[in-house]
C-alpha cells in the first residue's frame, strides 16, 4: 500500500490519541442558509447528484448492496469521529473556537493528503461529515491465483453533500461502477479515490485505495453495505479475522510450514550443540504453525469514550480450539483465576503502578529454554567468545527460578522529595538525578528466596568471569573505566537474615553539575566537573514463605521501604488502606493492574526539583509552575487506572483484556494540559 493511503487512517486517528479538536460545524454557504452549490459538470452525465441538491433520489442500483466479499480480514469502525473528539476536548474544557479550528485543519492535511493537488482540499475537508461512521477495510482478493491471496484496502469517509465534494474536486472524474466516480482524472501514480453514492447516514462518501483496481473492487460494498451494519454499541471497533483465510489456506501453509527444518539446514554452523537445537527448534516451530493455524480465529478491540465513564478498551483474542502450545499456556492456570492475591495489598499506598498474576509453570517452557540455552552456547562457541566453562555459565542463566502458579505482584513508585536535597554539595548531584529517575521497583513472590537466591548469585558470578570481563573490557576500549561492577555486598541488616544486596556500580563518570549550575556575569569560573560513581542496588529479602526483591539507588531508602512489607497483615501505609480499589476485592480475573497520577507525578516530582537546582533563574520560576500545577489537580489524580485480564477456558478459549481510564483521570489530564500550555506561552520570549 502506498504511503499516503496509510497516512491517512493514522492521521485522522490520532485525532482521539491527540484531544486536539472537535466535531466540525456543517459546512454553510456565506449567508449560511447551507444552499447547495452548483455542479458545473452536471449537464455531461458523468456524475449524478445526490438527492439533496437534485430533487430526487439516486437510483436503486446505485446505493444497492453488493455481494459480502468472501474473505474480510480487518475491519475499523470508527462510530462519530466528531462526537468522540468533541467528548475528549471536553475534559480539557477547550474553547469550541480552538475544538473546530483544530479538527478543521486536521481534516485539510488528510484531504491534501488523499486527494490529487488540484483538488481544493480546504473545500473538500468543510464536506467531510464527521458525524458518520468512518471505516477502514482490508480484504484478501482470493480470486488469482498463487498461495498467498493479494490484500486489497479501503478507506472511506462521509460526505455530507455529493455537489460539494465534486466542486472541490476540481476535475472531470470518470466513471468506475454504478454510482462511483473517480476524483478527477486516473493517475498514473498514488492512491486512488472517487466518490460514491452512498447508503447509510451520508449521502456520498469519499472512498480511497492503493490503485484503481482496488477501488474499483472495494468502492460498492464500502459505499453501500458498510453503512447500512447495525450501529455498534461501541465508539471504535476493530476486527482482525482470520478463520475464513485460514480455512481456505491454512492446510496448504501448515504442509509448507513443515519444511521449515529444511530451511534451517543452511544455518548449521558445524557445533553439535548449535546445529541440534537449530533441528529442534525448526521441527517445534513447524508444529506449532500448524496448530496455530488450526486454533486462530478472530481479534477484536472495543474502545469507548464516555463523559461520565472515561475510556473503556476491550480486547478479545477468539480461538476455535486448544491444540497449539500458545493457546495451552495462555490456559496454564487459568483455574486459578480469583481477586488479587493477599501479598498485592501489602505494597505501598503510593505506588504509581501495581500488577498481580501468577508465574507460569517452568516445566512447561523447558523444551524452549533448552533449545534457547544450545542456539545460545553454540552461538557463542562459533564466535570464540569465553571458556566452556563461560558459557555454561551464561546458558545456566537461562532458567526460571519460580515454582508454578505462584502469586508474584509488582509495583513501581517515587521515594518523594529527600529534605536533603537541596543542601547536598554539588559533587552528589548526578546521584540525586539517578536516584530520583529510577524511584524504586518492587518484585513479591508468595515463594521463599532460596531458588531466587541461587539465581541472583549466579548471574553475579557468570558476570565476573575473568574471560568475560577482559572481553567486555576490550570491546569498550576507552569506556571500559565505565563498565558497571558487579558485586555481592553485606545487605542492610534492618532487612533480616537471609537476605541478599547486590551492588552494581558505574565508577568514574563525570557529574556536570558544575557547568549546569546558574553563573552570572564576571563570576568565578565553574570548577571542572568531578568524577562520581553511581550506584544502584538490587535487594533479597525474605518474609516467611515470601520473597520480596527491589532495585532503586538509594539503598537505605529502599530497604526501609522493603521492611515495611513485612508481616502477615498489611501496613497501615500500604495498598490495604486505598479505598478505591473495591473491584481488586470483589471481582474475579487472572491478572490485574492499577496506575494513578497521584503516583506517577509522585514519582517524577524528586527528579524535578533535582534538575530545578541546576536550571537557570527563569527556568526555576517555570519549574515552579510545573511543580504548583501538579497540586492543584481537581481530582488530585487519586482515580484508578484498571485493567484486567481474564482466560475463559471452554472448548473455543477466550483471553480478553480490559481497561478503564477513569473521568477523573481525563479530567485531571485536561487540566494537566489547559496549564502546561498556559505556562509554555508565558515562558515564550
Amino acid at each position: 500500500m502506498s504511503r499516503s493511503f496509510l497516512f491517512c487512517p493514522l492521521l485522522v486517528l490520532s485525532v482521539v490519541l491527540a484531544g486536539c479538536g472537535g466535531s466540525a460545524p456543517p459546512p454553510t454557504t456565506a449567508d449560511g442558509a447551507g444552499a447547495a452549490v452548483a455542479d458545473p459538470r452536471a449537464a455531461d452525465g458523468t456524475m449524478v447528484a445526490d438527492e439533496s441538491e437534485s430533487g430526487g433520489a439516486p437510483s436503486g442500483a446505485a446505493i444497492a448492496p453488493v455481494a459480502e466479499p468472501d474473505t474480510v480480514l480487518f475491519h475499523l469502525r470508527w462510530k462519530s469521529p466528531g462526537q468522540s473528539v468533541a467528548t475528549f476536548a471536553s475534559f480539557a474544557q477547550l474553547p469550541p473556537r480552538v475544538v473546530n479550528e483544530g479538527v478543521r485543519e486536521l481534516m485539510v492535511e488528510v484531504a491534501r493528503e488523499l486527494l490529487p493537488s488540484k483538488a481544493d482540499a480546504r473545500a473538500f475537508a468543510e464536506v467531510m461529515d464527521m458525524d458518520a461512521p468512518l471505516d477502514i477495510v482490508v480484504i484478501a482478493d482470493t480470486s488469482r491465483a498463487g498461495q498467498i491471496p493479494e490484500p486489497m484496502a479501503a478507506i472511506s469517509i462521509g460526505l455530507t453533500s455529493m455537489a460539494r465534494a465534486r466542486a472541490a474536486s476540481r476535475g472531470r472524474g470518470q466513471k468506475l461502477a454504478e454510482g462511483v466516480w473517480t476524483v478527477g482524472p486516473k493517475q498514473r501514480w498514488g492512491n486512488a479515490c472517487a466518490l460514491a453514492v452512498a447508503a447509510g447516514k451520508a449521502p456520498a462518501r469519499l472512498v480511497c485505495a492503493d490503485n484503481e483496481r482496488q477501488l474499483t473492487a472495494l468502492a460498492p460494498y464500502v459505499a453501500r453495505n458498510l453503512p447500512t451494519l447495525p450501529e455498534q454499541p461501541v465508539d471504535l471497533r476493530v476486527e482482525l479475522r482470520l478463520r475464513k483465510l485460514l480455512d481456505k489456506y491454512g492446510r496448504q501453509w501448515a504442509n509448507q510450514a513443515r519444511g521449515l527444518p529444511m530451511i534451517l539446514e543452511d544455518l548449521k554452523n558445524g557445533i553439535p550443540v548449535f546445529d541440534d537445537a537449530l533441528m529442534r527448534a525448526g521441527s517445534a516451530l513447524a508444529a506449532e504453525a500448524g496448530a496455530i493455524i488450526h486454533d486462530a480465529d478472530k481479534l477484536v478491540i472495543d474502545a469507548s469514550l464516555d463523559r461520565t465513564k472515561g475510556i473503556m478498551i476491550r480486547g478479545e483474542a477468539q480461538f476455535v480450539d486448544k491444540r497449539s502450545w500458545i493457546v495451552e499456556s495462555m490456559l496454564d492456570g487459568a483455574h486459578l483465576a480469583g481477586s488479587a492475591p493477599d501479598i498485592f495489598w501489602h505494597v505501598p499506598k503510593d505506588s504509581s503502578t501495581v500488577s498481580y498474576g501468577r508465574t507460569v509453570d517452568p516445566t512447561r517452557y523447558e523444551p524452549v529454554l533448552s533449545v534457547l540455552r544450545g542456539l545460545f552456547e553454540g552461538a557463542l562457541q562459533d564466535e570464540k567468545i569465553g571458556t566452556m566453562g563461560d558459557r555454561k555459565a551464561l546458558t545456566k542463566l537461562l532458567r526460571l527460578p519460580f515454582k508454578k502458579h505462584v502469586a508474584v505482584v509488582g509495583a513501581h513508585g517515587g521515594f518523594g522529595a529527600s529534605s536533603q536535597t537541596s543542601k547536598q554539595p554539588p559533587k552528589t548531584l548526578l546521584t540525586d538525578i539517578v536516584n530520583a529517575a529510577v524511584g524504586w521497583h518492587l518484585m513479591g513472590v508468595e515463594e521463599g528466596p532460596a531458588s531466587l537466591r541461587r539465581y541472583l548469585r549466579d548471574v553475579v558470578t557468570a558476570y565476573n568471569r575473568p574471560t568475560l570481563q577482559r572481553l567486555m573490557k576490550t570491546e569498550l576500549g576507552s569506556d571500559a573505566k565505565h563498565l558497571p561492577l558487579v558485586k555481592v555486598v553485606a545487605a542492610p541488616r534492618q532487612i533480616g537474615v537471609g537476605s541478599l544486596d547486590i551492588q552494581i556500580k558505574v565508577p568514574k563518570v563525570e557529574d556536570p553539575s558544575a557547568s549546569l549550575g546558574p553563573s552570572s556575569p564576571g563570576g568565578p569560573v565553574p570548577i571542572a566537573p568531578k568524577l562520581v560513581d553511581v550506584e544502584v542496588h538490587l535487594l533479597l529479602m525474605a518474609d516467611g514463605g515470601r520473597s520480596w526483591m527491589g532495585l532503586a539507588g538509594d539503598r537505605d531508602a529502599l530497604a526501609k521501604l522493603m521492611v515495611g512489607l513485612k508481616g502477615a497483615k498489611p501496613g497501615v501505609d500500604s495498598l490495604a488502606s486505598r479505598s478505591n480499589l473495591g473491584r481488586f476485592r470483589t471481582e474475579t480475573h487472572s491478572s490485574g493492574m492499577v496506575a494513578s497520577l497521584d503516583g506517577v507525578v509522585g514519582s517524577l516530582q524528586p527528579l524535578a526539583m533535582v534538575l530545578m537546582q541546576i536550571a537557570p533563574g527563569s527556568a526555576q520560576g517555570v519549574g515552579q509552575q510545573v511543580m504548583s500545577m501538579l497540586g492543584q489537580m481537581p481530582n488530585q489524580g487519586k482515580t484508578p487506572i484498571t485493567m484486567f485480564v481474564d482466560i475463559n477456558q471452554s472448548p473455543k478459549p477466550q483471553s480478553t483484556f480490559t481497561l478503564q481510564v477513569p473521568a477523573g483521570t481525563l479530567t485531571d489530564l485536561g487540566f494537566l494540559v489547559t496549564r502546561a500550555l498556559s505556562i509554555a506561552q508565558g515562558a515564550m520570549p
